[in-house]
């Protein structure tokens, strides 16, 4: 089942064009998501937002056979939701006025197959340069859920785009991994500010340039 800005859904059960009861005024912004995956297949949209200036006819829905996320090639990054669990460090290290280092502390959780929720807090150590084994300063903080609801890949990294939910609103975001030991965070917009794999790869570059990306712990 699709969903069109979080409130029209339409059933498919065939290939073929398809149509929401409710169109969009022209000028307004449009986001087509997969609310509901078909038994044994997962789906994934692509062109799926953008701002009605006509007819929108290119926004396509592609099936791949089993449960869960779609099957990656050895020299692939784990897409979606399995390549984004576990817990990560933040590559900047921070010298805290106590004399030790200081690193964000990120956790994520698997809640569905295109659903995370993460805690994050700091993570500190003896060493002012972060070396050594470090210890949570404190319990981290629930930060929300993310749907997802686009993912894509190259040989290098892969790109998904989600909806945060978070106590006090929602927000776009983009989770890009490069390779299974970094993951780079940061917010999006609807339409999204970085609409292709190459958009994300060349932005997630510049935030690990700047030790914003994470690492795996």
């Amino acid at each position: 089942m699709l969903q069109q800005n979080d409130g029209d859904d339409v059933s498919i059960s065939s290939n073929g064009s398809f149509r929401f009861a409710t169109p969009v005024p022209g000028g307004s912004n449009y986001r087509v998501t997969v609310k509901t995956q078909p038994n044994g297949q997962t789906c994934s949209v692509t062109n799926g937002s953008g701002t009605v200036t006509g007819e929108v006819a290119d926004v396509n829905v592609s099936c791949a056979s089993g449960s869960g996320q779609p099957p990656t090639t050895p020299s692939t990054p784990t897409m979606g939701v399995d390549g984004l669990v576990g817990e990560w460090l933040q590559s900047l290290c921070v010298q805290a006025s106590s004399g030790t280092g200081n690193r964000l502390w990120m956790r994520v959780t698997k809640t569905g197959d295109a659903s995370i929720s993460f805690d994050r807090g700091v993570m500190t150590y003896a060493a002012t340069d972060c070396s050594g084994t470090g210890a949570p300063l404190d319990t981290p903080t629930p930060m929300g859920d993310v749907t997802l609801f686009r993912t894509e890949a190259t040989s290098t990294l892969a790109a998904n785009w989600g909806l945060w939910t978070y106590p006090s609103g929602q927000a776009y975001s983009v989770w890009a991994k490069k390779g299974e030991t970094i993951l780079c965070l940061f917010a999006d917009t609807n339409p999204s500010a970085f609409p292709t794999v190459a958009d994300v790869e060349g932005h997630a570059d510049l935030v690990n340039q700047g030790h914003g990306c994470y690492f795996k712990k």
